[in-house]
């Protein structure tokens, strides 16, 4: 068995082949031993072969082994691995934008309109000086020691009682403005006006006709009628405590009127008591009707 062996590759005229000799050998041996030593392959054929022997000895890690020829003799094959480069392009990729159609376009999102709830305007809560009324002033009276005002239900008039001037003073009343006008004053024992002695409280009924005023010092109340118009006053009558049976009106200083009208109510402070009066809406006259007393019939407080 021959241990080298060379592998020529030699062209044929008519077709290409492969001679495989022994080393040292020479094509011009011996006819015999030529023909029995060598054969003929195509190159093509041989070219396939050794193609699978490199394939195979990559595959098995590229370690160095031997390989069978044609002829049954041992041929050593050495792999070299082979670069291959690979083309090269100059050209920039082209990245196709994707195809929308028309319904996967998103339609812009639809806000709801608001519309904003209005702010109830509020009214000012800030006092405006307009204006000041003194006693003895521009001919203004019945204001000394005032102790409480009132408006009449129709808001055209207001009405003060003056403690030290023994009297009530009469306003007109502008609507828009506020603005006051002195109208006139009722004065204690002038004229037939009685009952308003130290006068601190006075009440005006709902319907606007008649004034209620107390006299801490006359233990009394003192009625007016009403002029709904010019808002002057005409004395009526008085309501002294102890006569007619009335009770309960040691100094009052108070005076209340339910909303109907057709009671008065009177706070007694020397009495401690509550004085009930009916009222006649006509005539505007109190009737006594009872007092509740401190500590009299469980009444407590």
């Amino acid at each position: 068995m021959v241990d080298d062996r060379e592998i020529s590759e030699s062209q044929d005229e008519n077709c290409d082949s492969f001679d495989i000799r022994g080393a040292g050998e020479s094509s011009s041996q011996t006819p015999g031993l030529s023909e029995t030593r060598r054969r003929r392959f195509p190159a093509t054929v041989l070219l396939a072969i050794f193609g699978l022997l490199v394939v195979a000895a990559t595959a098995c890690g590229g370690s160095t082994g031997d390989a069978t020829d044609a002829t049954g003799d041992v041929v050593n094959i050495s792999p070299t691995a082979t670069t291959i480069p690979l083309p090269v392009s100059t050209e920039s990729p082209v990245v196709s934008a994707p195809t929308v159609t028309a319904t996967e376009v998103a339609s812009p999102a639809v806000v709801p309109s608001v519309t904003p709830t209005p702010v109830p305007t509020q009214p000012s809560t800030v006092l405006t000086f307009v204006e000041v009324e003194f006693d003895d002033e521009g001919g203004v009276d019945g204001l000394d020691s005032v102790r409480l005002v009132a408006i009449s239900p129709d808001g055209k008039h207001l009405y003060a009682a003056g403690r030290d001037d023994d009297a009530v003073a009469v306003f007109s009343r502008d609507s828009t403005t506020g603005a006051l006008t002195f109208v006139e004053v009722q004065k204690d024992n002038v004229g037939a006006v009685d009952g308003l002695d130290t006068v601190i409280s006075l009440t005006i009924s709902p319907d606007g006709n008649h004034i209620y005023a107390p006299s801490s010092k006359d233990n009394a109340l003192a009625i007016f009628n009403r002029n709904s118009e010019t808002g002057a006053l005409d004395f009526s009558e008085l309501v002294k405590n102890g006569v007619d049976g009335v009770d309960g009106l040691a100094f009052p200083n108070s005076l209340t009127m339910s909303p109907d009208g057709n009671s008065l109510y009177a706070a007694g402070r020397d009495d401690d008591a509550v004085a009930v009066f009916s009222r006649n809406s006509e005539s505007g006259f109190l009737l006594f009707v009872e007092v509740h007393r401190d500590g009299v019939e469980g009444v407590d407080g």
